[in-house]
């Protein structure tokens, strides 16, 4: 039987969707995920399932039964009239989310707008046709006239001082969105502009696939970047940037687990997500390894949880896939018994049967003042078929403890790789040699069997303070776990308690879900440690994001953690 078009898959969660956003909409026009005026925040990313509802408003295929539906037509119109109260007279909206207030122009909001007002321009009534482009048409001047002109002759595209005061991501998608706007409302000075920028930005792509956020990739911010390349591509029609597309696409192919979520330790902006992205699904299946690497995303999407912004993705991929036939797949490496992939001869993800295992190689200086750039301090994920992700590899920011070794406290602590060497893979076995200002450390992970790994840790140097290792389960708030040892069973659930145990010479056991992790003598395990959270005003994380850790001396002949699992 023939897999269903990567296209067909976009469109179902939209159709499935479609109750659920309707009913998420306020009376005053806005979606929210919460009851209507139970809070003022504005979510701009909510919004955007105006673009979804205008694919299914207008679109005729055997599986969408809302084609023409008048409720989607009255939820637009209303959608359409809430965001442009929201755009002011100068184009400005005001940026209300987690105690953040800020005056900004979303490009994501304005260019799923701008899609949906090209879809639905004929059809509209007057008024709301002109209300429509006039609000995005200020929104385009603003982010113009804020973000693109006064960088016109800039050679580096990130946030630092010498750039463009903004993450890569987001300027490649104004560059793409301010292009297909000056065509379509007679700005040819945007056209060339954002056709010279895109033809530098294309320059500036590191040659493993990434564009630098900070130093090294930010995996989960390079999907936007490579979104707007992929925008840009099809809607200009200029090649320039397929080579870049295929090098991206080679690097997220490799670097995602096998249930489409990216591989954490090596990102420098963010931590593990809940799911995969759907962001430059079209620009994956320019090719038949990325149309097997499409399928694996859109295959693990969770239809029932669609935000805003992913269904507007997958209304965007819908379209940009139906201008082009898909041709010939081939699956996507997730799908093979085994792997191995190299980055940049420091870093390194293999999969083993059930097992994929990641040691990141990847080293970057602070960045004190931005919160959106985490600290590169954890070295090791580790992933398991049938439990996900095992290890948590996750980056964080003003916090030593979370790093996989640390040496002191606080602002002076010794906890951030200066250099990596990835050493010859022996057997069944991944090894990096790591050096830190005042120690040397290694980290040693073996695939003993499709039930077994086991990580061994040493390290040298340091005298004084010991050097301590730290490995973070993934187990959540709400979840049970259990610690044999000192003496005694100790069940526990994760919750608003606090919680410790020193696990004295003979080590213990902690077991949560289908995972037993054997831990070494003088192991502590302790719950909770709250992650910095970049997307708070104040790095605050809810209580739900809180972290159980296992700390111990990692000594001069090494220290050995196994981690089994029960099928």
């Amino acid at each position: 039987m023939a897999l269903p078009e990567l296209k067909e898959l976009c469109l179902a969660p939209l159709v499935s969707s479609a109750e659920r956003f309707l009913a998420m909409q306020w009376s005053d026009g806005r979606f929210e995920v919460t009851p209507e005026y139970e809070t003022e925040v504005w979510n701009q990313f909510h919004q955007q399932y105006i673009l979804a509802a205008a694919l299914l408003y207008t679109t005729e295929h055997p599986a969408n039964p809302w084609r023409g539906s008048e409720r989607l037509w009255q939820a637009m119109l209303r959608s359409g009239r809430h965001i442009a109260s929201h755009v002011d007279a100068n184009g400005a909206m005001l940026w209300n989310l987690n105690e953040h207030h800020m005056i900004f122009c979303d490009q994501r909001l304005l260019c799923a707008w701008l899609l949906a007002y090209e879809m639905l321009e004929s059809q509209l009534p007057q008024e709301d046709a002109r209300l429509w482009r006039e609000a995005i048409l200020r929104g385009c001047d603003w982010l113009w006239a804020h973000h693109v002109f006064p960088y016109r002759e800039t050679q580096k595209f990130t946030a630092h001082p010498d750039g463009v005061n903004t993450g890569t991501n987001h300027f490649s998608l104004y560059l793409a969105l301010l292009h297909r706007a000056g065509r379509r409302f007679g700005r040819p000075e945007w056209v060339t502009l954002c056709t010279d920028l895109m033809h530098r930005l294309l320059a500036a792509q590191a040659p493993a696939g990434y564009w630098l956020e900070h130093e090294g990739p930010a995996l989960g911010y390079n999907y936007l970047t490579y979104h707007g390349v992929d925008e840009y591509t099809a809607w200009s029609g200029d090649q320039a940037g397929l080579d870049a597309l295929r090098r991206g696409l080679d690097l997220h192919r490799d670097w995602t687990y096998p249930d489409g979520v990216g591989i954490e330790c090596i990102d420098g902006r963010m931590r593990h997500t809940g799911g995969p992205f759907v962001w430059g699904l079209s620009g994956f299946a320019r090719w038949p390894d990325g149309r097997g690497y499409a399928r694996l995303l859109l295959s693990h999407l969770k239809e029932d949880s669609l935000s805003g912004e992913t269904a507007a993705k997958l209304a965007e991929a819908y379209l940009l896939l139906s201008d082009r036939a898909e041709g010939e797949e081939t699956p996507t490496p997730q799908l093979q018994p085994r792997y191995r992939s190299v980055l940049e001869g420091s870093s390194v993800v293999r999969k083993e049967g059930p097992w994929v295992i990641a040691l990141s190689g990847q080293c970057a200086s602070k960045w004190e003042d931005n919160p959106f750039i985490l600290d590169r301090q954890c070295l090791l994920s580790v992933w398991r078929q049938g439990v996900g992700l095992v290890l948590d590899g996750s980056n964080s920011k003003r916090q030593p403890e979370l790093a996989t070794f640390h040496r002191g406290a606080g602002p002076q602590a010794d906890h951030l790789p200066l250099s990596v060497q990835l050493l010859p893979a022996v057997g069944a076995e991944e090894a990096i040699a790591v050096e830190y200002g005042s120690f040397r450390a290694a980290v040693r992970v073996r695939l003993v069997d499709p039930r077994t790994v086991e990580v061994i840790v040493s390290a040298r140097g340091g005298e004084g303070q010991p050097v301590l290792v730290t490995l973070v389960p993934a187990v959540h708030f709400g979840e049970s776990v259990t610690v044999y040892g000192d003496g005694g069973v100790h069940p526990r659930v994760l919750g608003e308690e606090p919680f410790s145990f020193d696990l004295r010479e003979h080590g213990g056991v902690l077991a949560f879900g289908k995972v037993r992790l054997l831990l070494p003598g003088g192991t502590r395990v302790e719950y909770p440690i709250s992650p910095f959270n970049s997307y708070h005003a104040r790095n605050i994380s809810p209580p739900g994001a809180n972290r159980l850790l296992v700390t111990c001396p990692a000594g001069r002949g090494g220290v050995a953690f196994r981690v089994q699992v029960e099928d």
